[in-house]
């Protein structure tokens, strides 16, 4: 990709990432803004320019090394093994785990608290702080019976008014052409 053409993506990419913090730090509790929808669609476009430059690098290392190079690759693969291991995790009790064994078993019961219940969760606490969302008028439709009618009338509804998306506007990954 040429710099001129896309500038920096990677300093786009920080910007645009800043300005939705920033943007999402205003608007607390009030739903996304057409702002912060503006700055997310640019944040993906500039996210899958960055995408397809990473593949076109890949892709240029790949030609430029060759695939008879299989130590430059195995080197590449041992080192990136050596930076994303876990080596140790201290416990609840401030102990720290080294062994693998240990760090297995500290990593279950981390996501087992996580993700069962809580026996002292008080559920009035916790909705106090969750802006509400189904207001009391929807509470009462939500309880009318149900009509086949009204569901086929809803239906045509959402067909005519549902978003359209242009083939022009998806990635050409997502694009089928035929074989």
């Amino acid at each position: 990709m040429d710099r001129d053409v896309f500038g920096s993506v990677t300093k786009k990419v920080k910007e645009l990432r800043a300005k939705l913090e920033e943007e999402r730090g205003s608007t607390l509790y009030r739903g996304p803004t057409d702002r912060e929808r503006s700055i997310m669609a640019q944040l993906t476009e500039v996210l899958a320019r960055e995408e397809m430059m990473a593949k076109q690098w890949s892709r240029i290392t790949w030609l430029r090394e060759g695939d008879r190079n299989i130590e430059f690759f195995q080197a590449k693969a041992k080192a990136r093994s050596r930076t994303s291991r876990i080596k140790q995790l201290t416990d609840v009790d401030g102990r720290v785990c080294t062994d693998q064994e240990d760090l297995e078993r500290l990593v279950g019961d981390f996501y087992q608290s996580l993700f069962s219940a809580q026996d002292e969760l008080i559920p009035d606490l916790v909705c106090k702080h969750v802006p509400r969302k189904v207001t009391p008028d929807m509470c009462e439709l939500l309880g009318v019976p149900f009509s086949e009618k009204k569901w086929k009338k809803l239906c045509s509804v959402w067909h005519q008014t549902r978003p359209r998306v242009s083939m022009a506007s998806m990635p050409a990954s997502f694009k089928h052409t035929g074989t």
